[in-house]
């Protein structure tokens, strides 16, 4: 397993902790902002990055300005290049190899900057499903971790806007910060629902939704849309770009974040409510899927329970 940093959440520059690492250009005309008050839960670098694996409590835009890599994640590694732009939730371990003269505008935000009712929220998905907001996206519509591309250079527009606000200070310009970030969560929401899955794909995942936390089986999911295990998993990986497995597994890990930032129950009790009945075996596959114990990912966000 490669090496993860978990990056220090007292100063928000955080990627010039360790400038081997990651480096701000020399003529990058914008300011790092005091990590206090409104400001702390924003802050706005345009980046060269090495490829070294890390993660912090901050969500994660990242907009591609030019180059190319693939951008590394616990279970996957993905191609990005210019225009390509995507949102990581907190805590998620990831990072870059195949490096080729590489630049991207990095945005680290807290979700209690969208909302303040929105603090402690442990994903994106929750972020944009949640009731006392208006963004109305679908409960299965994730945008974590997925690249978008942007096709007609409308975000670039926005990310841009966001770059001067930032830079400028002037009157109300952390709301209109605000602003831009939300019009790019809801692009990227947008886009997702370009594609719509094959009825049988919806049903399966519609029914994961509700049953994760029961033991499921490939014969199960398939006898629920009558075709056979191998043609639902292959028809499956074509329409998500991801096996069932994964995207259980995900599912349940994303459940699981939200426990244990939001209730004081024990490991063991949260591993049984997501589908796991051996914690050992639950911790070993979150710390696979997080890289920290679930204890760990527990006191990465500040909490002793």
């Amino acid at each position: 397993m490669m090496p993860i940093t978990i990056v220090s959440h007292t100063f928000m520059r955080i990627y010039l902790k360790n400038e081997g690492d990651f480096k701000m250009e020399k003529n990058y005309p914008f300011v790092t902002h005091d990590s206090s008050g409104e400001d702390g839960k924003l802050q706005m670098l345009r980046l060269t990055p090495k490829g070294f694996t890390h993660q912090h409590k901050y969500f994660e835009l990242v907009y591609v300005l030019r180059g190319t890599a693939k951008r590394k994640l616990t279970d996957a590694s993905i191609s990005v290049s210019a225009g390509d732009y995507y949102v990581a939730n907190p805590l998620s371990a990831h990072g870059y190899e195949d490096l080729q003269d590489l630049e991207v505008v990095n945005c680290l935000f807290l979700p209690e900057y969208i909302d303040r009712a929105l603090a402690d929220c442990p994903s994106i998905s929750a972020l944009l499903t949640n009731r006392t907001l208006r963004f109305g996206v679908p409960v299965d519509i994730s945008i974590a971790d997925r690249v978008f591309h942007d096709t007609d250079g409308s975000v670039r527009r926005i990310v841009r806007n966001m770059e001067r606000e930032y830079a400028d200070c002037r009157t109300g310009y952390m709301e209109m910060l605000r602003c831009y970030l939300t019009q790019v969560l809801v692009h990227a929401a947008r886009a997702c629902e370009t594609r719509v899955p094959h009825e049988s794909v919806t049903k399966v995942m519609e029914y994961l939704k509700h049953h994760y936390a029961e033991p499921l089986s490939l014969n199960t999911l398939s006898q629920l849309v009558g075709y056979t295990p191998q043609y639902l998993s292959s028809l499956f990986s074509n329409e998500v770009g991801m096996s069932i497995q994964v995207f259980l597994q995900r599912m349940r890990m994303e459940e699981a974040c939200k426990l244990l930032l939001s209730t004081e129950l024990s490991v063991a009790e949260i591993a049984s409510s997501v589908g796991y009945q051996d914690t050992r075996h639950f911790s070993k596959v979150f710390s696979r899927y997080q890289t920290i114990s679930p204890k760990e990912y527990r006191k990465a966000a500040g909490i002793n329970k």
